[in-house]
């Protein structure tokens, strides 16, 4: 892709072609081929523990005058900075909005912060259960506010890569000749990882933006130093805390580097450089203090960190399987679909660019490197359960590593200017793919992560939208938190409910989610509405999710704000849930449901779900308590439809049957109801009664559960 360098390695330490050759054949093997374990083995040995140890030994023997990111080369030309360029905006904005579909739950989860940020502003250090960061939620309500929408949602992460490109150039100008920065700068701009990192709304876009600012102050300071640079560096990694979880590593790499500089070439005249650095770097912590002295911080890490007895090299390997050539896809990791973060050229071009930083380790810079490495790998084998994302602080080790094996391959002759064009337009293409599978991959599983019926929802709201404009649209009257964060941000821009700005008396049409046996009820009382199945293929046992979506008359109109005031009563509840502390007690969450009863008390709907939540509440904390009972764990670890024996009991279910008696005596006779009522009287041993609950689920006007499985006769 550029001319080839001049300034060759010494011919004596062999030509670096055919050890390429071995690793690519190799990684590529392990990246996409479908060996067993043993034979994966050996191709590990043999294609690339065995070469990297031949070619260390070997660098041994001669080290090199010069360091090899220190050689100058010939300037790339204009037309290679456009065309890398254009490609780096097509992988970014390529199917923005469809790439994925739907927000996945931490995308949804910052959405449903962003937004609420929007709606009223606060300064906040910490969000969520697991005590996020604030910057990225900060810039995403800021987003927000020119458009609170889906393609904002997707926008900043790509934005924050692209502009990540960018910054990298600049970062590493500071530190290397023009040829080697600009194969930096490739790599950040068209690289599967940096971009398939811009595709995802998350904190940790914003950390990869964050420490290309940093290693740019630092570059910055080396090469003039001044007390106002050392000043910018100190807060710039100061402020990173602010960015996601795994800066604390990021800030033990930079740190170090940082004292070094300021040691060996401190600025002109006699200044406190240290002072004025150290208090720069905490000056951003300080509004943090409070948070972290009361309000419980560090439990997240705690609660993400493997027991030495769960601990085990397989799952700790699989950080270093991710980033080179994939695992497994069964589970949900933020992984890449078809093979590792780095397909199996730039695996080749990294390991190369490694030895080469090996034959130049009494530069300072090459031991940085590796102790870089250790410092960003070796805490993350003991976190559970394993998130590509926490491998992010490594990407501009990765870009110089790559663009250093690049180099190494670059010599005179037109044969290799050949070689290397082809193989970086073969790396390309191979990204491209990669990126479109993964994207196939993310639209079709996973559903815990990108729930597919609210997909289809949100579809049928923003077609509805499209033609008639802003509507009323209940998300929230639903069992559980099978809400939760992901459906509030993909209608916030017209729904009359969430959204201050959208007025209800402007508002020509109302959606609700809910259970699909209310229809009959909802028809009874709003005539001319139509009804969505959103689990026609896989219903859950208890009819699963309807979209209801009618016209909205002048008449309906007061109902309906009723409804919107009973939606709104709901919110400390929801931020309770979603602030969820390990453990809690069940009176933190019933005390917000039982003040908030005022506004469902009177409508039959209303009461209906009101006392169904209630009946739910109380359930989930005797599966809890006999769960703790019975394991020593927490809620956290509990298995998803498990029921501990203690729970089943009619004493420890008394309240939660009696909750949804209310339910269906004060509210709406619902076949679901019933049912959910006959598996509490089943669990607590009272056949009889859960007997009469299935016939009253099956006799009501719409019956879409399972209770006729109950009523069969058992087999003899």
């Amino acid at each position: 892709m550029i001319p080839p360098s001049n300034t060759r390695p010494d011919a004596r330490e062999g030509n670096p072609w055919p050890f390429f050759g071995i690793f690519t054949v190799a990684n590529a093997l392990l990246a996409y081929g479908s060996l067993p374990p043993m034979v994966q083995g050996a191709v590990a040995v043999l294609g690339w523990v065995l070469p990297m140890a031949w070619l260390g030994i070997r660098a041994q023997r001669r080290l090199p005058e010069e360091a090899p990111w220190q050689m100058e080369g010939p300037s790339p030309a204009p037309w290679l900075w456009a065309l890398v360029g254009i490609a780096a905006l097509a992988l970014r904005f390529w199917r923005l909005k469809s790439f994925i579909g739907f927000p996945l739950l931490d995308e949804g989860t910052n959405a449903y912060y962003a937004l609420k940020l929007d709606e009223s502003w606060n300064w906040r250090p910490f969000f969520f259960t697991t005590q996020l960061p604030p910057f990225y939620i900060w810039l995403l309500a800021a987003g927000f506010k020119i458009e609170p929408s889906l393609g904002m949602l997707w926008l900043l992460p790509a934005l924050l890569s692209l502009g990540a490109a960018g910054v990298a150039y600049g970062a590493a100008r500071t530190f290397f000749p023009k040829q080697l920065s600009f194969l930096i700068f490739t790599f950040a701009a068209v690289d599967f990882w940096p971009v398939y990192l811009g595709r995802f709304s998350h904190q940790a876009a914003l950390l990869y933006f964050w420490e290309w600012l940093c290693l740019g102050a630092l570059g910055a300071y080396g090469k003039a130093p001044s007390l106002k640079k050392a000043a910018l560096m100190g807060f710039l990694i100061g402020c990173g805390f602010y960015t996601y979880f795994a800066w604390p590593l990021a800030a033990l790499v930079l740190l170090p580097a940082a004292g070094v500089l300021l040691y060996k070439r401190p600025p002109p005249g006699s200044t406190p450089r240290f002072w004025i650095f150290g208090g720069m770097v905490l000056l951003p912590l300080l509004p943090l203090v409070p948070s972290l002295l009361t309000g419980g911080y560090g439990r997240y890490f705690l609660s993400r960190t493997a027991s030495p007895a769960a601990w085990s090299l397989p799952e700790a390997w699989r950080y270093y399987s991710i980033l080179f050539w994939g695992t497994s896809k069964s589970e949900f990791t933020y992984g890449p679909l078809w093979g590792g973060y780095l397909n199996p050229i730039m695996d080749a071009f990294v390991f190369c660019g490694a030895v080469e930083a090996w034959r130049a380790r009494r530069h300072p810079l090459a031991p940085w490197l590796g102790g870089g490495f250790l410092v960003l790998t070796i805490p993350l084998l003991f976190s559970v359960p394993l998130n590509g994302l926490r491998l992010t602080p490594l990407i501009p080790l990765a870009a110089f590593l790559s663009a250093l094996g690049f180099q190494s391959l670059s010599s005179p002759g037109r044969w290799v200017s050949g070689l290397l064009a082809g193989l970086a337009l073969l790396s390309l293409g191979l990204d491209a793919a990669n990126l479109q599978k993964s994207g196939e991959g993310l639209r079709s599983l996973y559903p815990t992560q990108r729930p597919p019926e609210y997909a289809q929802a949100c579809g049928i709201l923003e077609s509805t939208a499209r033609e008639k404009g802003p509507g009323l649209i209940f998300d929230d009257f639903l069992p559980g938190n099978r809400r939760l964060s992901y459906f509030p941000v993909g209608c916030y821009a017209f729904n009359g409910v969430d959204n201050p700005r959208v007025k209800p008396e402007d508002c020509r049409w109302v959606g609700l989610l809910a259970n699909p046996n209310y229809k009959p009820f909802l028809d009874r009382r709003f005539p001319g509405g139509e009804a969505f199945l959103l689990n026609k293929e896989n219903p859950p046992p208890d009819g699963g999710l309807m979209l209801w979506v009618n016209s909205l008359s002048p008449a309906g109109l007061e109902t309906f704000r009723k409804w919107k005031e009973a939606s709104l009563a709901l919110a400390p509840l929801e931020e309770k849930t979603m602030e969820r502390v390990p453990d809690e007690s069940l009176p933190a969450f019933l005390k917000p449901l039982q003040e908030a009863y005022p506004f469902f008390r009177g409508d039959p709907f209303l009461e209906s779900f009101y006392w169904d939540k209630m009946s739910e509440l109380r359930f989930n904390q005797v599966l809890l308590e006999s769960y703790r009972a019975q394991t020593g764990q927490g809620w956290a670890d509990m298995p998803s439809g498990s029921v501990p024996e203690a729970a089943a009991s009619a004493g420890r279910l008394r309240e939660s049957i009696q909750d949804l008696q209310q339910a269906v005596q004060k509210g709406c006779p619902a076949a679901h109801l019933y049912y959910r009522l006959g598996v509490l009287y089943a669990l607590s041993g009272q056949g009889a009664l859960a007997r009469q609950a299935f016939q009253k689920a099956q006799a009501a006007p719409l019956n879409l559960t399972d209770a006729g499985r109950f009523l069969k006769p058992k087999a003899e």
